[in-house]
């Protein structure tokens, strides 16, 4: 069985400006997209960690330790220009990340580890994933916002991120 990690992640985008003036509000950008990405790159290492249930964990581990590293180094961060939205709204996403991989996550893994998962344990896989969804979808809107709303004021080019693929395959 393959094993799937339910997480929506936002699609997340690179800054790019033309005007050297603009140089700090990409750096900002992408100070915090770097750091979303460390996350990701856990993320999608205990997706595909498929069949090692101790490999997983490992990497489930490692989300919540990057999480802790993230919100400490983008909540230091100062607001831009006054506006700490986008700040905030990847912060709220980041600690989003730590939990799920705190409890979720866990409980996930202790299910697939099972050598007879029931139909109940299936049922519970299904109510995790739409939880975690119901709990993300907001976080997801709020990053995505304050992003555009970041990028249009300070009249920059979003990219797509480089893992938004492998994010959508999830």
């Amino acid at each position: 069985m393959k094993r799937f990690f339910f997480l929506l992640i936002p699609t997340i985008f690179f800054a790019c400006g033309s005007k050297s003036s603009q140089m700090s509000a990409v750096d900002y950008n992408d100070a915090i997209v770097n750091e979303q990405n460390k996350i990701i790159e856990h993320i999608l290492a205990m997706s595909n960690a498929t069949y090692d249930i101790a490999e997983s964990d490992q990497h489930r581990l490692k989300i919540i330790e990057q999480c802790d590293s993230s919100i400490a180094i983008v909540g230091a961060m100062e607001p831009f220009d006054g506006n700490s939205d986008l700040r905030d709204a990847a912060v709220n996403l980041f600690r989003f990340y730590k939990d799920i991989a705190s409890t979720d996550f866990k409980r996930i893994l202790e299910i697939l580890d099972m050598d007879e998962p029931t139909d109940a344990d299936y049922e519970e896989l299904d109510q995790i994933d739409a939880k975690i969804a119901e709990r993300e979808l907001p976080l997801d809107a709020a990053f995505q916002n304050a992003q555009k709303a970041f990028s249009d004021k300070n009249n920059l080019q979003l990219l797509k991120n480089e893992y938004q693929d492998a994010i959508d395959g999830m």
